[in-house]
């Protein structure tokens, strides 16, 4: 459940973000219990099942006999508590453990370098994702594993709700290469109106190529070569046209074929 990638060619719901060991000075969760057998045997792994079914009220018992529990790492990859439930639908159960979490627990990271609000992006649960942001307005700004970014996550997934919701709040963070990945894959996921924001504000993108060798000309072509309802070509043909305005600007000639 800890496990997130940002692989782009990956493509399961739940398994979204680089599985890289994280920086040691990133805030990691208490370890003592996964330390001790016996505990994570006792505690661990039935509090971890406890929250994949949603059932506050036993885990608020076991949490009350053990308030560690609340942001101590409880499975072998460092995840906690909110990093377990975080990716599922289980609303009122993350409600009722933020009420007794500080916003820094939400700033914890598992071996991978994800906090929890990844898992949240990544599954585009809004309800759980606007609850975490509330208590700490800074998670969409933190980013996971291999450096990727809730938004890039939440991307990934073909989230697009999330996505909207979380692009204008990770603007500011955004570097060359994040826009670059994020234009690619918002075409590769068919998240054509994130897309279009990109390319009109970086022009330069019309230029790019992918991993591929492919321009995001060359994606559109394929992509509506397959559209056979006029209203479905809307979006992508404005970001079209703002690429190829942009290549008549620079004077080159790209001619994808279906």
């Amino acid at each position: 459940m800890d496990t997130v990638h940002a692989n782009p060619a990956a493509s399961s719901p739940q398994t979204h973000i680089v599985q890289i060991p994280s920086a040691d000075q990133l805030p990691h969760p208490s370890r003592h219990i996964l330390e001790d057998r016996r505990e994570y045997f006792q505690k661990c792994v039935p509090l971890y099942k406890l929250a994949l079914r949603g059932d506050w009220n036993e885990a608020k018992r076991m949490i009350d006999e053990d308030t560690s529990l609340l942001n101590a790492a409880i499975t072998k990859e460092w995840g906690t508590l909110l990093h377990v439930v975080a990716g599922t639908n289980h609303v009122h159960f993350v409600n009722q453990l933020l009420k007794l979490l500080n916003p820094l627990d939400l700033e914890l990271r598992n071996f991978n370098g994800n906090t929890a609000f990844c898992y949240a992006a990544a599954s585009g649960n809004m309800e759980i994702a606007a609850t975490m942001i509330k208590k700490n307005e800074g998670l969409p700004k933190i980013r996971g594993g291999a450096e990727a970014t809730p938004l890039y996550m939440a991307v990934l997934q073909g989230k697009g709700e999330m996505a909207r919701h979380l692009y204008p709040l990770s603007t500011n963070i955004l570097q060359e290469d994040d826009f670059t990945m994020l234009f690619f894959l918002c075409i590769k996921t068919e998240l054509y109106d994130i897309a279009l924001q990109i390319v009109q504000k970086h022009s330069r993108l019309a230029l790019e190529r992918d991993e591929n060798n492919d321009t995001g000309l060359h994606l559109l072509a394929r992509k509506t070569c397959g559209f056979s309802v006029h209203g479905q070509w809307y979006l992508p043909n404005q970001i079209l046209n703002s690429i190829i305005t942009r290549n008549r600007h620079e004077g080159n000639s790209i001619r994808p074929t279906c």
